[in-house]
């Protein structure tokens, strides 16, 4: 019979880290410049595609880290799923529309072949990721821009290599990851924000 090792720490930290961690992928983005820079549509799928973006870049880190980066993966996932689910039925009761609730059951079908796609395009070279990202997060549109696949595919290698090097207690035990701005490589302003935040409470 075989046993799993014991976590290094507590299974509820690990679950309360991989809700802080979504929560500190959303409120680093600027959705209005995201969409913008990136020439997608000013959407709730826009919205969950560069959520899911973000939560996968995060789930490549998190991959390193055995039993624990998957609890907080896991975690982070199901919150994920409850928030979008909360956003679309506020827009169903704003709208009254119909579009909402496809859009959501889309969602559930969509997530893991983005995954997948990104998955074996961050493994391969820069014109399958390209591939993939024109796929998944342009969603395979005619008139993309192909500077923005550029840029995008630019974004995710920097941003693996920016996210591979925080360290792995701070982000299985408080759940932080901090993203590099769109341009450059220095960290999101809202993140340091945030931080300075947190050390006046």
């Amino acid at each position: 019979m075989f046993f799993d090792p014991p976590l290094l720490l507590p299974k509820t930290t690990l679950l309360t880290s991989g809700h802080l961690m979504y929560f500190c992928v959303t409120e680093q983005l600027d959705f209005q410049y995201y969409i913008k820079e990136f020439d997608l549509p000013d959407t709730l799928n826009s919205y969950f595609i560069l959520v899911t973006l973000h939560i996968w870049l995060c789930t490549v880190r998190l991959a390193n880290q055995g039993s624990e980066g998957e609890i907080v993966r896991n975690s982070m996932v199901e919150i994920m799923w409850s928030d979008i689910e909360e956003k679309g039925k506020n827009l169903v009761q704003s709208k009254a529309s119909t579009s909402v609730r496809q859009a959501l059951e889309k969602y559930n079908n969509t997530l893991l072949y983005m995954f997948l796609s990104l998955d074996e395009g961050l493994l391969s070279d820069d014109k399958t990721l390209a591939g993939a990202v024109w796929r998944t997060i342009y969603e395979q549109r005619d008139n993309v821009d192909p500077e923005k696949i550029e840029l995008l595919v630019y974004y995710i290698r920097k941003q693996v290599h920016h996210i591979e090097r925080i360290d792995s207690f701070k982000l299985l035990s408080k759940g932080v990851v901090q993203f590099l701005n769109i341009h450059g490589d220095k960290v999101n302003d809202r993140f340091l924000r945030m931080a300075k935040q947190q050390q006046k409470l």
